[in-house]
């Protein structure tokens, strides 16, 4: 079997017996177990690293390589992965879009709204408050934080503004 074009992945039989698979140059004309031409020894931690990253990229299910959240870079995938990649990528989206249709929807039904004087109580609660708030907490912590962000949330007219 040839590996990236100079290398081969033998198995072979010599003096009647099966001898283990091993990697040579391409251009390796010793057959023997144990005899290595000059190439294959100087190159044999070199080959040794491309068989095995070879044979690791080979073990990888296609359903990984395929799968939405892959690595794998698409010009290494063949034609029917990505179309099978895309697919699942569509799929996807349509789940993403089907949840937050449900988002909103449940939004929709347990919002509560406030009317004018409730909302302007706790704006004058709120601003009330803020005076207690900054003495009692560094301005680097976190509920004063907190408080800084809710105050102007209630200030906007529109949460888009946040």
């Amino acid at each position: 079997m040839l590996l990236q074009g100079w290398i081969h992945f033998h198995q072979f039989f010599c003096g009647g017996k099966l001898h283990a698979k091993t990697v040579r140059v391409s251009t390796c004309a010793v057959l023997a177990d144990g005899n290595r031409c000059a190439l294959c020894v100087s190159y044999r931690d070199s080959l040794r690293s491309m068989y095995h990253r070879w044979v690791k990229q080979k073990s990888l299910s296609p359903s990984k390589r395929q799968s939405t959240n892959s690595k794998t870079n698409l010009r290494w995938l063949s034609i029917p992965e990505r179309s099978k990649r895309y697919s699942c990528l569509q799929t996807r989206a349509k789940e993403i879009k089907r949840l937050k249709e449900k988002i909103n929807l449940i939004m929709e039904k347990n919002r509560v709204t406030l009317d004018q004087a409730l909302d302007s109580d706790f704006k004058a609660i709120t601003n009330e408050m803020s005076k207690k708030v900054y003495e009692e907490h560094a301005e680097d912590s976190f509920k004063r934080v907190f408080w800084d962000e809710q105050l102007k949330a209630a200030d906007v007219k529109d949460s888009r503004q946040m």
